[in-house]
């Protein structure tokens, strides 16, 4: 995702159709992985971190099945809606 939004806050796209279909029950949120390794953005080899301008606080990239149970928490949880979750391992303040 990209805009001028804090970590959290809804994006304006994903409010838009949160209107539209939320008396139904529907939930929309977005997921905005950053950093994730094993990915065809950055290589999976462990010196991966250590060449990035500004490695993540956790020291590590994030995992493709980390991205995967974050979607699957978001999906299951009826009550999220209107969010925008950064993944990140902590690169960006929110």
């Amino acid at each position: 995702m990209t805009g001028d939004h804090e970590e959290g806050d809804a994006d304006p796209r994903t409010y838009a159709r949160v209107v539209l279909v939320a008396d139904a029950g529907v939930t929309v949120n977005s997921l905005a992985p950053a950093l994730i390794g094993g990915t065809r953005i950055l290589p999976a080899d462990a010196g991966a971190v250590s060449r990035l301008p500004a490695p993540t606080p956790v020291g590590r990239l994030g995992t493709p099945d980390e991205v995967a149970a974050m979607a699957t928490s978001m999906v299951t949880n009826g009550y999220l809606t209107n969010k925008v979750i950064t993944l990140d391992g902590g690169l960006y303040p929110s």
